[in-house]
């Protein structure tokens, strides 16, 4: 084996060894440190990568019109930092795990759905203002990921078509729903 073959086994190991560590460390660090580790796994997994093949897996050379002349070439260290690194960004736009995640079956109505929301976060309600007709507009079936309750409960409105606007408050664990 060859010392660069070597070498991406250290660091192929290291990334490893951090992992491990990290499965049995509870979840206790900062978001600074979890930015940082997330960075070193990235670095470890080019490195790893890189060391290993050894060799340009991807080279463009061009020129332009005016003749500008211009290359890129990338290994499979470069690829697996790229992946690793940006693989927490893209996860982390479609939905917050730490946010409101709720379902609305087909067939609820308003009222049901803030019934059911209220209960999910442990909290109580108040409609205040809303007619028999408007609390039993039923809702579209849809995903609802918000930060949080209050959130969600805010949103409801755009899944009818015959709910007048309205305001929702937090106020010592009760949600007041009053239309405007």
């Amino acid at each position: 084996m060859t010392p660069a073959l070597w070498i991406g086994f250290a660091f192929l190991a290291l990334l490893l060894l951090v992992l491990i560590a990290f499965l049995f460390i509870p979840d206790k660090l900062s978001s600074t440190q979890k930015d940082i580790l997330h960075f070193f796994m990235s670095i470890c997994a080019g490195f790893a990568g890189g060391f290993i093949t050894g060799d340009v897996l991807f080279q463009l050379d061009a020129k332009l019109s005016d003749g500008f002349k211009f290359g890129i070439s990338g290994t499979a260290g470069v690829a697996l930092f790229l992946v690793v690194f940006f693989k927490k960004k893209v996860s982390a736009v479609r939905h917050d795990i730490d946010g409101f995640n709720f379902s609305i079956p087909q067939g609820w109505t308003f009222e049901q759905a803030v019934a059911k929301i209220c209960e999910v976060d442990r909290s109580l309600y108040h409609i205040d203002g809303f007619t028999d007709a408007e609390l039993s507009s039923k809702l579209k079936t849809r995903e609802l990921h918000t930060r949080n309750a209050l959130e969600a409960l805010k949103r409801l409105k755009y899944f009818a078509d015959r709910l007048p606007s309205y305001k929702v408050t937090l106020t010592d664990d009760i949600y007041t729903i009053q239309k405007i």
